[in-house]
């Protein structure tokens, strides 16, 4: 298999679970921040614009190991399994830590 054809092969894969990706990273921060969601500061919508960008750079990592599995014997299992399990593995980070940023980050109901 050429170089091509393993990065044609990873686009395959990765592209589309981006797209679930994002979507539980979305729902987790409007699930977190309910009807808090419309008195998010301006400032932090930047903040949160930032954020999404850099989980996305940060998924874009998992094309390293999967090139570099692509490339030996283990490449069969890779496909089968291997990718499903670190796709997983980093989704429930990114789920945890958009969940504590939105936690932290959730307006305050005032005190009686």
């Amino acid at each position: 298999m050429t170089l091509q054809q393993k990065i044609t092969d990873a686009l395959r894969f990765w592209e589309p679970a981006r797209l679930v990706y994002n979507l539980i990273l979305a729902v987790t921060f409007l699930f977190v921040m309910r009807e808090g969601v419309f008195a998010f500061p301006v400032e932090a919508w930047a903040g949160l614009t930032i954020l999404a960008m850099l989980a996305n750079i940060a998924y874009c990592a998992a094309y390293v190991p999967d090139i570099f599995v692509q490339s030996s014997d283990f490449a069969p299992l890779w496909r089968q399994f291997g990718r499903f399990a670190l796709w997983g593995v980093g989704t429930l980070c990114a789920f945890v830590l958009t969940f504590t940023i939105a936690w932290s980050e959730r307006p305050m109901p005032p005190l009686p």
